[in-house]
């Protein structure tokens, strides 16, 4: 025996399962969400890799960042030590003299702010708008106004 596909009158009987059967789009608009928030925005500031002293004061331990060597290459690197000569990695050891440019990745707090704020703001709208699609469209008296 197959099951009849529910109707509006279904849902009017139990709204509780209409919201069920409306999860799905709730749980794309979370997943999108917290994947842009977990991304969020990061910003790049540079350092000047010939002063040590400078280095040492603007770079700590678990900092992100992308060092640009002599031969071109670039090495992102998360830092494990910062030394007197070189910054230490996980599975590398740069120093100072190799590098001609150096930048500290780091989350920008007011784009990330804004991000966020326009991601609810659309995300709310849209869950809105989705329900507002499957409400049961009725005038005052409760006759249905939908075009026939």
């Amino acid at each position: 025996m197959r099951r009849k596909k529910p109707d509006r009158s279904d849902y009017a009987a139990s709204p509780l399962r209409w919201f069920q059967e409306s999860l799905g789009i709730v749980r794309v608009i979370a997943f999108v969400l917290v994947a842009a928030v977990l991304n969020g925005c990061m910003t790049t500031k540079a350092i000047d890799p010939r002063s040590p002293a400078v280095v040492a004061q603007k770079v700590t331990v678990g900092d992100t960042v992308i060092c640009t060597l002599q031969d071109g290459r670039q090495v992102t690197l998360t830092v494990t030590a910062v030394e007197a000569d070189a910054l230490q990695g996980a599975t590398e050891r740069i120093r100072f003299a190799e590098m001609i440019a150096l930048e500290r990745r780091q989350v920008s707090v007011g784009k990330t702010t804004l991000l966020t704020t326009g991601i609810v703001v659309v995300a709310l709208g849209a869950l809105v708008l989705y329900f507002l699609a499957r409400a049961n469209p009725s005038d005052i008296d409760g006759n249905d106004i939908r075009p026939r």
